[in-house]
């Protein structure tokens, strides 16, 4: 159980002769445990570490707050990841959108916790399964980053994660040459680059290590100062400068990695803050630094006795601290800096556990500039007041000063560059601001964007998806959205494709996209010779997209193209090739001659002369009657006719006209009679199957005999 005192102090300190600083309350924590982090909200702070288990040697997360205006203590948690009994400890933590994320260690494993920020807490823990532990998060407030070790056998290397506001995992990166651990990890203000710091091991022994690489985590740049020890974090100012520092000082580089100036010497920085165009530096031994941006000291001050003087004070001489240990880390949102660290309980506070006691000391120190109240509100691209949840952030430690829906309200150094951090509805927005006076409106250029999916009649089809990409996706219409000012891709899928169209927004402008499909109308009907309708057994269609119907389609709409359209009747098949444009409405009327006996076609020159001849065979069965004898006759009729052929002339083969077969029937009759006359026969006609033969361009007649 966490115990707390609260002190509030009302003393001003001179730390310098022209330079004063005021530590307006120190409050003290009794537990089980131990603190490694400590971060802000915009009314709470927040230590991190872990405590023991009452009777038990396990170990469980743990999160205290605190008031930022006087320290008092909030609320704190406990909490411990069923899976993982032991070894569970949060390291850092940070506030975005509203809500606490902190990293730790789980079990020997990366571990994860997400909450509602204030009382009550309503945490949940999720775990990377990557060995080892997270040391530090951090945020663009889009996105988390977190360092840690990954452990490979008895190596620990660099790693890092990129992931979502959901804790899903978007990239990751392990260095493959940095066996250590990386403690920090900040964002470079001015060109967004990730910053992190830590040691690397080699021969046993620890030296600083720098990484620089981008927000996708890739293209990574190696800095080494040649620093004994471990750096601990890093800080930036106006310029993008960075200041790393740790064991044994402060290095300051370029944007670009040039290395500028250093202070160095015998102590631990835990923390550094630019403000006014000065470093506000704390140490690991309760000293504050205060140095030029050429790392030229001003003035050091001694916190110790400060602090140790008004806790006796506030308490009328009882002994609440017995000795102070280290200072452990630091935030700082640009007015105030918030420490954590350790000391020992004194023998007056009579309630302390007995063993496994450990102090935790926090305070602020204010820092001595000119801050004014101000109210930070959100307008749109067309002017209009939103509620959008923003955050205030200073840009130097990536710590947020000020949050609200619509309107944030803070006070803020006067002159001093800020990033306001906008979550609008399904985007994301970032800015920086100047303070200048008291109202500050920041605009967000946004425009108004709908889209739909039409066919080429213009209607549109409810059952064909259409997205904007990246923002928001429906059936057939999507919006209108307030998105931001920008390029985007307006996609839909029909009959099985996809068709995109890009489109811009202006901030102020509202764009109705339309992405029309290409379509048109068919309808198929199949016909005999006579012109009537007949049910093909299948209809196949083949070009942009394919389909086969059991019934010719009518009034189908599909994609516009070039189709072979295929009729299959009677284990035959007629093909014909068809265009549709986009709008058009066409039926295609498709004959099937009747009496074919093959679906092959042959078209005839225009003007070409073609002669058909056609036998007509019967067999006539003869029954003499005075002998049960039977005979046979084949009667053959050959008749020959010559036609010209026209644009629209089309010979089939096997075409029996009717005209030809009534000819021969005729003669076949004529035959039977005359056989008839000449003896009593019985006579049955039976006909056999046709022949035909071709003979293009001549007139040739030709003729068989007859029996």
């Amino acid at each position: 159980m966490i115990r707390t005192i609260s002190i509030l102090i009302l003393v001003f300190s001179s730390l310098a002769i022209f330079i004063f600083a005021q530590v307006p309350w120190v409050g003290f924590i009794v537990m089980p445990g131990q603190s490694y982090g400590i971060c802000l909200g915009d009314r709470y702070g927040y230590i991190v570490g872990y405590e023991w288990i009452a009777n038990t040697t396990d170990m469980e997360w743990s999160i205290f707050s605190f008031l930022k205006v006087n320290g008092s203590g909030g609320a704190s948690i406990g909490m411990r990841l069923s899976s993982f009994k032991n070894a569970n400890t949060l390291s850092s933590c940070i506030v975005v959108n509203g809500k606490l994320y902190a990293v730790g260690e789980a079990g020997g494993y990366w571990g994860f916790l997400i909450s509602t920020p204030i009382y009550p807490f309503a945490p949940t823990g999720k775990v990377s399964y990557i060995k080892g532990r997270a040391y530090f998060v951090t945020s663009d407030y889009e996105y988390i980053y977190v360092v840690g070790s990954e452990i490979f056998g008895n190596y620990s290397y660099w790693h890092i994660e990129k992931r979502d506001l959901n804790l899903d995992l978007i990239a990751e990166y392990t260095s493959p040459n940095m066996i250590g651990i990386p403690q920090y990890v900040g964002i470079d203000p001015v060109t967004g680059q990730l910053w992190v710091v830590g040691d690397t091991i080699s021969g046993g022994n620890a030296t600083w290590a720098i990484l620089v690489l981008n927000r996708n985590l890739t293209k990574p740049t190696v800095l080494k100062p040649g620093l004994p020890g471990r750096a601990l974090g890093v800080a930036f100012d106006d310029a993008g400068d960075a200041y790393v520092y740790g064991r044994g000082g402060i290095v300051k580089y370029s944007p670009n990695g040039t290395e500028l100036a250093s202070f160095t010497g015998n102590f631990t920085i835990v923390g550094v803050v630019y403000a006014g165009n000065l470093l506000y530096v704390v140490t690991a031994d309760y000293k504050l630094l205060i140095l030029d941006l050429n790392l030229n000291k001003i003035n050091v001050i001694d916190l110790e006795p400060l602090i140790l003087n008004n806790i006796q004070n506030e308490y009328y001489g009882l002994k609440i601290i017995n000795g102070f240990g280290k200072i452990i880390t630091t935030a700082s949102d640009g007015l105030n800096i918030y420490a954590i660290g350790t000391a020992m309980p004194g023998p007056d506070v009579h309630w302390a556990p007995a063993v496994n006691v450990t102090g935790v000391i926090y305070f602020s120190i204010s820092i001595p500039l000119p801050a004014v109240p101000v109210s930070v509100s959100v307008v749109d691209g067309f002017g209009s007041v939103e509620d959008w949840h923003i955050d205030v952030v200073y840009p130097s430690t990536n710590v947020l000063v000020a949050s609200g829906d619509g309107v944030a309200k803070a006070k803020l150094l006067q002159g001093t560059r800020y990033i306001a951090r906008i979550y609008g509805p399904g985007f994301f927005y970032s800015t920086t601001f100047v303070v200048n006076g008291s109202e500050i409106v920041v605009r967000v250029p946004t425009g108004r964007l709908s889209a739909r999916v039409v066919d080429s009649f213009g209607r549109v089809v409810d059952s064909w998806p259409v997205e904007i990409v990246g923002v928001a996706s429906g059936n057939g219409t999507v919006g209108p959205l307030e998105v931001l000012a920008g390029n985007y891709v307006v996609a839909a899928k029909a009959f099985g494709k996809k068709f995109e169209k890009a489109v811009v927004v202006e901030a102020g402008e509202v764009v109705n996209a339309v992405v029309q499909i290409p379509t048109a109308n068919l309808s198929i009907v199949v016909v005999n010779s006579s012109g009537r309708q007949i049910q093909p057994s299948e209809v196949l269609l083949e070009g942009p997209i394919s389909m086969s119907f059991q019934k010719p389609p009518a009034g189908l709409e599909l994609l516009a193209g070039n189709y072979t359209v295929e009729i299959l009747t009677e284990g035959k098949n007629i093909t014909e090739q068809i265009e549709l444009k986009p709008g058009e409405v066409k039926t295609v009327k498709i004959v099937v001659p009747t009496g074919i006996e093959s679906s092959t076609t042959s078209a005839v020159p225009t003007g070409t002369a073609a002669t058909v001849t056609t036998t007509a065979v019967l067999t006539v069965t003869s029954v003499v009657a005075s002998s049960p004898s039977v005979s046979t006759v084949t009667v053959s009729s050959v008749v020959t006719r010559t036609i010209i052929a026209s644009s629209s002339s089309t010979l089939l083969s096997g075409e029996a006209p009717l005209f030809v077969i009534a000819v021969a029937a005729s003669v076949a009759v004529l035959a039977a009679v005359l056989a008839v006359r000449k003896r009593r026969k019985v006579i049955r006609l039976e006909p056999l199957e046709g022949e035909e033969t071709r003979t293009w361009g001549t007139q040739k007649r030709e003729e068989e005999g007859r029996d």
